[in-house]
């Protein structure tokens, strides 16, 4: 009572209507002297207390929250009464107490049959056999029934209502019947009341009930006013349907199409990215090849600019079909006991000469001795590397990449660290998500696919690891941590090969294929031609075929060593040229060693053309030493 002043509680004692001061609680601690005058002092249990029970909890709520409301509380020892809730407190605080002033409603009166006694089903006693039948009827409906009169006072639930809500028919009287209702729905479930009593329109509205056992449901609730001849309302008539059901459904159908409509355009935005970052190195390979015919003292630049952007365009292709075989758990691991050591060192040694064209330093702190994994070598290798990879691409020139080795108990932790861009709170979440960047717009500064750490995260899961990203925002750089098992100390037993150390053959001339006779088979003449080049300056001979039936023409003249053919042909693929070359005897060439050189490098597609007779399956763009090697591996001795 203290919060509230002083002269608003005189005030309340000289009002000559009855006046209440409430708590929070509902608790009554004041009563002005109107009030003991009418109705005697501390009268809860009796009228007007029982009468203010209905639709004093959600009331009080609003009166706290600074809303004002009128409530019907029928007729009253011979007299319609209204209960004004409103709040009180200091002028420049929030309520801290509710005041109810009891307003008799004289133009009413006349009108307003008394309130009769509630049986013990929470109705007025039947008055006829007609009225008795009809409630039998209500009773049995699943809806929930209620009626009202002209006022809006409620004075008759059904069965069901009581059953559903659980409540005593004393305290859902009058205006009571807001109280069950969810609190972000009571205001707006009473202002839309009391425009249709205001107005006489249809009452419709869905909102929550609060059941027995405290679960709140979705109910459609609507009334129609009852008219006289005169067209004046006699009373409302209303029904709640339960709908929780269909607005669940409705719920999660507008989540999966939001979830569509979010993937869909991420997917959207991930293509204009791809067709970008696949654009950007072809127009740099054409323009080149273009500008290098008039001027020959431009072809040693135009061959870098070249390979540089070829390579760039087969890494990012390279991206999107790992990406696929992640998603769809094609990726299979070739474990072996390797130093983690070794691994991290081989990434680093890859990512020098990144680090140094921007002038970062590269601050690199391994284990004190061996730190031993069962692992895939090359795949750890190659998470390490895309961390780095993303850390040397958002640290401004002069920045700091750390890289280091931890151990935790029984498992060894490596740490990536940058001074770059961060990562803002909003999109630290989506990290590691596909189709997911922080810039997409035509604006961004830096390139890529963004696939990179989802790639890593999945193969670290896959090594039965962890991978986690931190950041304190934008402009305080980023901190990724790839936590995996130590190897248990049988492992450690098993001899292992080193990690995959970075090698630039690219400068290196293959050979070691003299004599070795090669047939080469591939519709597209460029491609054809650029494998025979490769060959040929490696010590082969060759023969070029472009077509299933003029490669088997060829192995009619002379049965060549090793095969090298195209998966994807016009009319004939790879497969039928090797159904029909082992269908022969081997002096027919029936048992000539083959490898498919194909752009199809699903794991499917490996796992096709190993069933179809290939020994070994290369992708394009394939590296001249690597095409060497398997040819010299598969190559009868001369």
């Amino acid at each position: 009572m203290d919060a509230i002043p002083g002269t608003m509680l005189d005030c309340m004692r000289g009002l000559p209507l009855p006046a209440l001061v409430l708590d929070e609680g509902a608790n009554v601690v004041f009563e002005n002297p109107a009030y003991r005058a009418r109705f005697g002092a501390g009268q809860a249990e009796q009228e007007p207390g029982v009468a203010l029970l209905g639709g004093r909890e959600s009331a009080i709520r609003a009166a706290m929250r600074g809303v004002s409301r009128r409530v019907p509380l029928g007729t009253i020892a011979g007299a319609p009464l209204d209960a004004h809730y409103f709040p009180l407190g200091a002028a420049s605080g929030k309520p801290t107490h509710v005041g109810v002033l009891l307003v008799e409603v004289r133009e009413r009166a006349a009108s307003i049959p008394p309130r009769e006694p509630a049986s013990s089903a929470g109705v007025r006693a039947p008055r006829d056999e007609v009225e008795q039948a009809l409630r039998f009827v209500l009773d049995g409906m699943p809806q929930l029934v209620w009626s009202t009169r002209p006022d809006g006072y409620h004075d008759f639930y059904n069965r069901r209502w009581y059953e559903f809500t659980g409540a005593d028919p004393n305290v859902t009287r009058g205006g009571g019947w807001n109280d069950p209702l969810h609190p972000d729905d009571q205001q707006r479930a009473w202002d839309r009341w009391k425009r249709s009593l205001e107005t006489g329109e249809d009452y419709e509205i869905e909102y929550r009930f609060r059941r027995a056992d405290g679960e709140y449901r979705w109910f459609l609730g609507r009334a129609l006013p009852m008219r006289d001849e005169t067209g004046r309302i006699v009373r409302w008539f209303g029904t709640c349907t339960d709908i929780d059901d269909q607005k669940r459904l409705e719920q999660q159908r507008a989540e999966v199409l939001a979830q569509a409509e979010a993937t869909s355009r991420m997917k959207d935005e991930f293509l204009a990215i791809v067709s970008h970052e696949l654009r950007t190195p072809l127009t740099a390979i054409l323009g080149w090849a273009r500008l290098q015919r008039g001027r020959p003292d431009l072809l040693p630049k135009a061959m870098a600019v070249i390979e540089r952007n070829a390579e760039a365009q087969a890494k990012l292709i390279e991206e999107i079909l790992e990406t696929s075989r992640i998603v769809t758990g094609k990726v299979r691991l070739s474990r072996r006991l390797a130093d983690l050591n070794d691994v991290v060192q081989a990434a680093v040694d890859t990512i020098r000469p990144a680090a140094d064209s921007k002038t970062l330093h590269l601050e690199v702190t391994l284990g004190a001795s061996p730190v031993p994994i069962d692992c895939d070598p090359d795949r750890l290798q190659q998470i390490v590397l895309n961390l780095l990879v993303n850390a040397v691409k958002f640290t401004p020139d002069g920045g700091l990449v750390q890289v280091r080795i931890e151990l935790a108990g029984q498992r060894a932790r490596v740490i990536v660290c940058d001074t770059g861009r961060g990562i803002s709170p909003g999109f630290l979440p989506h990290v590691f998500d596909p189709f997911r960047q922080a810039e997409c717009s035509t604006t961004r500064q830096h390139g890529g696919l963004g696939l990179g750490l989802a790639i890593a995260k999945q193969l670290v899961e896959l090594h039965g690891g962890t991978l986690t990203a931190a950041s304190k925002g934008l402009g305080e750089g980023a901190t990724f941590v790839v936590t995996l098992p130590l190897a248990a100390a049988s492992a450690r037993a098993r001899p292992g090969k080193p990690a995959l150390r970075p090698t630039d053959e690219r400068t290196s001339r293959p050979s070691g294929l003299d004599g070795i006779r090669v047939l080469v088979v591939d519709d597209e003449v460029d491609a054809r031609e650029l494998v025979t080049m490769l060959l040929r300056e490696a010590g082969a001979q060759t023969v070029e075929a472009g077509s299933v039936s003029s490669a088997l023409a060829a192995i009619d003249q002379s049965p060549p060593d090793v095969l090298v053919s195209d998966i994807g042909m016009p009319l004939e693929d790879g497969y039928s040229l090797l159904r029909k070359l082992r269908s022969r005897p081997p002096e027919a060439g029936g048992n000539v060693p083959a490898i498919a050189l194909t752009a199809f490098t699903r794991g499917e597609d490996v796992a096709r053309s190993s069933e179809a007779g290939f020994a070994r399956h290369l992708a394009k763009p394939v590296e001249p030493a690597e095409l060497v090697t398997a040819v010299r591996q598969l190559a009868p001795a001369h």
